[in-house]
């Protein structure tokens, strides 16, 4: 865990020079500075082996099946990742390799965006390193590779590789099927001509998602439907996970802090949102997440797991409202960067989701 530690540290130094010298920094500045932490952050990512899925993603490559579909305890495991999983196996006959692949994958596709369009590289990673890179690159490595590829999805498109990123859009659900919600973003801001009308059109959504969820209609919907075998087993399936499924309200810290980054971005943005399509799209589909998250609060996995697949944007809206702000600015970096460092510290030493960093390597 202190080399993890460290390299955030190296991260969070670097995002001051970053800072204090942007003007300065060069790319190939930049560039030469992130290598050595960055390849550190791609073998823990790829070989950690204490993350709590780790053994059973080892038990789903080494069931996958070039030939036809995979189960794991009766369950589908979704045929792109279960086929890639099998192929790559089939290449290389090692397991630890072939899961690798999956979280450096995810971690190269976020750097590389990162670097493209973030005006500050050190601060966006910083924001990663703290929270989507140990919940997804280091346990859930799906989720983590269908918000790489959405994230990667939105860099083609705003470079008008439509062709690709449509590619890498359908294969997403392919590898965790709860990518299919990034269709109904995606299809609002296909159709929404009108920028002006589109940022109204979110915002109102938004807190018609809060109305909603204050009023406990959703509850008497889910009831409903139940009642007439109208929800999908794999809705069914988060229904009836007691453990996770507690309520969230509306007055839980991650949506509070949606809410800010949302309000901040529409803001300070609100030129770059009707004329930049990669900053549309993000604070789009992150605004579609805070929706989700305020929609399902009810129902605690189901309103985080999908909700989460949209968070990722935040590492690129708060880097840009930081190069676009004009006052405050020092500010604004000061309570970016405790966000970054309080959220390290409550993943780590309060909810402890990583008892420490093992490579496997004794």
């Amino acid at each position: 865990m202190i080399l993890l530690e460290a390299v955030f540290g190296i991260f969070f130094i670097f995002s001051c020079l970053e800072f204090v010298f942007f003007k300065y920094m060069s790319r190939e500045m930049k560039l030469s500075l992130l290598l050595c932490p960055m390849a550190f952050v791609f073998v823990v990512a790829g070989f950690n082996t204490t993350s709590p899925d780790y053994l059973n993603y080892l038990q789903y490559i080494s069931l996958s099946k070039l030939d036809g579909l995979s189960y794991v305890d009766e369950k589908l495991i979704e045929p792109f990742f279960s086929f890639t999983s099998a192929l790559i196996y089939f290449i290389t006959g090692d397991l630890k390799i072939s899961y690798a692949l999956f979280p450096v994958t995810s971690c190269f596709l976020i750097s590389y965006v990162v670097f493209k369009k973030s005006p500050f590289f050190f601060l966006s990673m910083l924001i990663y390193l703290s929270h989507a890179y140990l919940n997804k690159e280091l346990i859930q490595i799906r989720a983590g590779l269908i918000s790489a590829l959405l994230v990667f999805s939105v860099y083609l498109i705003s470079e008008k590789k439509n062709i690709k990123s449509s590619i890498l859009l359908i294969i997403s659900p392919l590898i965790h099927f709860s990518a299919s919600a990034q269709f109904i973003p995606l299809s609002f801001l296909h159709f929404m001509r009108n920028k002006v009308g589109l940022k109204s059109g979110v915002v109102v959504l938004v807190i018609l998602s809060m109305i909603f969820s204050m009023s406990g209609a959703f509850e008497f919907i889910i009831t409903f439907l139940s009642s007439v075998n109208l929800i999908p087993d794999v809705v069914n399936g988060y229904l009836g996970w007691d453990e996770y499924n507690y309520k969230l309200g509306l007055l839980n810290p991650v949506l509070l802090k949606g809410i800010f980054v949302f309000l901040l971005s529409l803001i300070i943005l609100k030129t770059e949102i009707e004329h930049d399509v990669f900053v549309r799209y993000s604070w789009c589909l992150y605004a579609f997440g805070l929706f989700w998250l305020a929609l399902f609060s009810d129902i605690a996995i189901l309103a985080a797991r999908i909700s989460s697949i949209f968070s990722i944007f935040e590492i690129f809206l708060l880097s840009i409202c930081l190069e676009r702000i004009r006052y405050w600015r020092a500010l604004l970096f000061m309570l970016i960067s405790v966000y970054a460092v309080t959220t390290l510290f409550i993943n780590l030493y309060i909810k402890d989701i990583l008892s420490n960093i093992d490579l496997g390597l004794a």
